[in-house]
């Protein structure tokens, strides 16, 4: 993600074009490791932010 804001903002991309390739980018490595993979990461970002 943080290489399509840096496109974006240097002007090397237009920044709807830059999303799309963050968003295609995401979609495959969900695709890759799986959603419940990404759910539990998440779980315990989140678990962690709240001291739990």
């Amino acid at each position: 993600m943080a290489t399509g804001v840096a496109s974006a903002i240097a002007g090397q991309m237009e920044p709807q074009a830059a999303l799309d390739q963050v968003a295609k980018e995401w979609a495959e490595i969900v695709d890759r490791i799986g959603a419940d993979t990404v759910r539990a990461a998440y779980a315990s970002v989140v678990a962690l932010e709240d001291n739990q």
